[in-house]
């Protein structure tokens, strides 16, 4: 094997390194046993609706190319809220630069289809009077979203209907805190911002991405290896 061949090789595998490093769960808030103080995330054509977001940050430079997210359907009948069917027609995946106040600045939105997400029953509760069905939800993004370590996102999903009835409702995760929710007019515009109690359900997935100095010493590591590799098929 030539000099060139070993590089190429060593070039090859330091790309599979930063591609695939450390893949799998990078945040998560489990979803709590019981709904509590589940909050609309969910838009209607020519309606408008609300829109949910929750904080994180993560310990390492990642890149998220996986979410999923907890919730159920509700609508309005007489006495109050009740389950309903779901009737989402898309979902649409953001995530927002922040601060302790909330989401600021919108760095990344996809739409996604129905049919792309994979939805499944978590089961039933009883839950305000009535019995409400419970989902899980994931997707794999049409891009990776990059997140810089210990920097402060918002996270929001939101269902999208030609309906506002029946609607998604966001729930909640077993770590306490709090999120945010917007409240927008039919023609897109943002009237109201609230501050909401409970932590929402979601889980984001990737790989970590090597800092820097890591990615040249795994480099430097796989040129000696070749170089060496080179001289030991010289001398046989």
């Amino acid at each position: 094997m030539n000099l060139i061949s070993s590089l190429r090789g060593a070039a090859a595998a330091l790309a599979v390194f930063a591609t695939h490093a450390h893949a799998g769960l990078l945040y998560q808030q489990s979803a709590a046993p019981s709904p509590g103080s589940s909050w609309t995330s969910h838009f209607a054509a020519g309606e408008g609706g609300y829109q949910t977001f929750d904080d994180f940050s993560v310990g390492s430079n990642a890149r998220v190319d996986h979410v999923a997210w907890h919730g159920t359907y509700l609508t309005v009948e007489a006495g109050g809220l009740k389950g309903a069917a779901p009737n989402t027609d898309s979902w649409t995946v953001e995530f927002w630069s922040g601060d302790a106040a909330g989401p600021q600045n919108k760095l990344y939105s996809q739409d996604i289809s129905t049919a792309l997400v994979t939805s499944s029953s978590s089961g039933s509760v009883p839950w305000g009077g009535t019995t409400i069905d419970l989902y899980d939800f994931s997707v794999d993004l049409p891009t990776p979203f990059e997140v810089a370590a210990d920097d402060r996102y918002w996270f929001s999903v939101v269902s999208k209907a030609g309906a506002f009835l029946p609607f998604f409702s966001w729930t909640d995760a077993e770590a306490p805190g709090d999120s945010q929710q917007r409240m927008s007019d039919g023609l897109g515009n943002v009237v109201a911002g609230f501050e909401r109690g409970g932590n929402r359900a979601f889980a984001l997935s990737g790989a970590e991405v090597p800092e820097p100095g890591s990615m040249a010493l795994v480099a430097g590591a796989l040129v000696a290896a070749a170089l060496g590799a080179r001289r030991r098929a010289r001398k046989g």
